[in-house]
């Protein structure tokens, strides 16, 4: 036997002080009853049973309210026993099962006899007088179709009630439903933009791999470019010659006689204006005929094909 079941068949035995305790400590946990909101101890025992079917937010049913509550009372009842005992679970559970069948059962054999002593009384009555009788029936049968609207009130009340939880429900899931499209909204734009960062990265991964292949290209040309020694008092711009490795001199030392390795050099230019007559002869005799010579730098520049 389930929560559910096992309180919606107690709520129907539970009577007198033990039930209205019981509801006012489970009104005071959260438990309602549509229709019955001020006044929770008039709600029947069906609409009790139907309103232990409510799910509290985070808490289950109203059923585990209204079944701790009860086991929580402090008198001497056979129900919050029972309670008690089904809630330990295992053979006590079962056991409160079966006391509490026999108790339905003692219940409506009671009501049995009460209808056989009840229909006896009124065939008994009715001998009496037969006006008598009738007044009796009907107003039996009013008060029972005063019952049966009252019950009827209170279920047209429930129904309202539920109703209204239904289309509240409804709006929250149509909110979810908007927060969710938007987070999926949000999230389809980052993936998108995270691709395109991605592709952008990739992009410039390919543009710097063909930087550094034309860097090692030129530094290849470069380095098995003809070696150049330049003698000049001002700076040679190496820009302007891509295809010379230049090294530059702006004064003669005679130690560059023995320092300098003039073999390792294709050409030696000279600026002649910048250097004595010695200088320029000493170092035409050291370049042995691989030189050129031009009256000042800029001519010199000229000379080579310098890109000026």
């Amino acid at each position: 036997m389930e929560e559910l079941e096992f309180s919606q068949r107690i709520v129907k035995i539970l009577t007198g002080k033990a039930l209205q305790d019981t509801l006012r400590k489970a009104g005071m946990q959260g438990f309602t009853v549509p229709g019955f909101a001020k006044n929770v101890s008039q709600a029947p025992p069906s609409i009790l049973a139907a309103a232990m079917t409510k799910r509290k937010r985070g808490k289950g049913f109203q059923s585990g309210i209204f079944l701790k509550c009860l086991s929580e009372l402090d008198e001497d009842i056979l129900e919050s026993k029972l309670t008690q005992k089904w809630l330990e679970g295992g053979v006590s559970k079962e056991e409160a099962e079966r006391e509490l069948k026999d108790i339905e059962i003692s219940i409506l054999e009671k009501q049995k006899q009460n209808e056989n002593v009840q229909d006896g009384i009124e065939i008994e009555d009715s001998i009496k007088t037969d006006d008598k009788d009738d007044t009796q029936v009907i107003k039996k049968q009013q008060e029972r179709i005063k019952k049966l609207q009252a019950t009827i009130q209170s279920y047209k009340i429930a129904n309202d009630n539920y109703k209204k939880e239904i289309e509240q429900l409804k709006r929250e899931n149509i909110k979810l439903e908007a927060k969710n499209a938007e987070e999926l909204r949000n999230k389809t734009l980052m993936e998108d933009t995270i691709e395109e960062l991605n592709n952008e990265i990739h992009e410039q991964k390919q543009k710097l791999a063909k930087m550094g292949t034309e860097i090692e290209k030129y530094k290849n040309m470069y380095e098995n470019a003809p070696k150049v020694l330049c003698f000049s008092k001002k700076e040679i711009d190496k820009e302007m010659f891509p295809f010379y490795n230049v090294e530059w001199i702006c004064e003669w030392k005679n130690d560059y006689v023995e320092t300098i390795d003039w073999i390792k050099y294709s050409e030696v230019w000279i600026a002649e204006s910048d250097f004595s007559y010695s200088e320029t002869k000493t170092i035409k005799n050291l370049a042995k005929g691989k030189v050129i010579i031009a009256r000042n730098t800029n001519m010199l520049i000229t000379k080579v094909g310098g890109n000026n």
